[in-house]
């Protein structure tokens, strides 16, 4: 009986902590790097994207590898998209991570927002628009 107990509490302890682990973060961030800050819900995306992808890897579809690691920061933080130049075209570029439409390796915001769009011309105006939308209100 001991044992069963001690069994079951360890399991809803691990099941609690790898939960935690992987659920976002509750308040809105505004990523304010740029002259059009962006109100942006992890809460929102993370609901959006584990009705179409497993939720295991909801977090991995933005925050992606940096070298080996697994990297779970702001897409700005030093050493990742961290130069703040709308013309620069490199991978250190924050406008092209957010902004290119066609990417190799991992979907910006706007590539993933056009998927989600598709032909729904109302959709992609409040999804992928610069003015009055979901996210340069």
């Amino acid at each position: 009986m001991k044992k069963t107990l001690f069994l079951m509490a360890f399991c809803l302890s691990f099941c609690a902590a790898a939960y935690a682990a992987t659920a976002p973060p509750e308040q809105s961030s505004e990523l304010n790097w740029t002259r059009r800050p962006v109100v942006f819900s992890h809460q929102a995306h993370f609901t959006g994207i584990a009705e179409r992808d497993a939720p295991a890897e909801t977090c991995t579809l933005c925050h992606h590898p940096l070298g080996e690691k697994q990297v779970f920061q702001t897409c700005a933080a030093a050493g990742c998209h961290d130069n703040l130049d709308a013309k620069d075209k490199s991978l250190q570029s924050y406008y092209q991570a957010t902004h290119k439409r066609k990417t190799d390796t991992y979907d910006s915001c706007v590539s993933c927002h056009t998927e989600v769009a598709g032909k729904d011309a109302a959709m992609k105006k409040r999804l992928i628009g610069c003015k009055e939308s979901a996210c340069h209100p």
